[in-house]
């Protein structure tokens, strides 16, 4: 995925209803700090949560977020030895959680975001990052294919984890847009 690629997702979304200015606080999972929508966001307060995440690109980028994932719809951030030196050797304000890094909890956020790169995850990473979000009131899960793919990248299969993903979930609905001049389809999962 491109870098470009994050802010069309962007504003593909926005087009679709969701809405920045409605959330105090949005959490992003599974990006890298410069693919992620984060960068597009800052001025919402974002956290990015990811196994992806680098510290010196957080602190590049200028966006607030860990190196971790999200289990059970709490936030989990492994003990690493990047961890201890981020959380526990500098002072950091943060809000602090008793039993972690400091890593905010999961009810602090208003929404849940996840831009999906087709090119890098695996099936089971992305239905259990559903499955472990899905009961968040304001989901949205975006992600881009090529319309005409040099190389099957698993696109398609892609597309079909989404499709059997939604046949699982209540209450969501499946859009997506074609951007021709861009050789891209964005598809997009939110609650109706």
């Amino acid at each position: 995925m491109e870098k470009k690629d994050s802010l069309l997702m962007l504003k593909y979304m926005i087009s679709e209803g969701f809405n920045p200015n409605n959330y105090e606080r949005i959490l992003e999972l599974l990006q890298s700090a410069p693919l992620s929508l984060s960068k597009n966001l800052k001025e919402y307060n974002p956290y990015l949560l990811s196994k992806k995440v680098l510290y010196s690109e957080l602190d590049d980028y200028g966006i607030d977020g860990a190196y971790g994932y999200l289990e059970n719809s709490e936030i989990v951030v492994p003990k690493t030895i990047e961890n201890d030196n981020r959380f526990l050797y500098r002072p950091v304000k943060r809000l602090y959680q008793k039993h972690s890094y400091g890593t905010p909890l999961i009810d602090e956020f208003g929404a849940v975001v996840f831009l999906q790169d087709s090119l890098e995850e695996n099936s089971d990473k992305i239905y259990n990052a559903v499955k472990n979000s899905i009961n968040f009131k304001n989901l949205y899960f975006g992600f881009i294919t090529e319309m005409y793919p040099k190389i099957d990248h698993g696109d398609q299969r892609l597309v079909y984890v989404f499709h059997q993903l939604m046949n699982q979930l209540d209450g969501y609905k499946l859009s997506y847009e074609t951007i021709s001049e861009e050789n891209k389809k964005l598809y997009l999962i939110k609650k109706n």
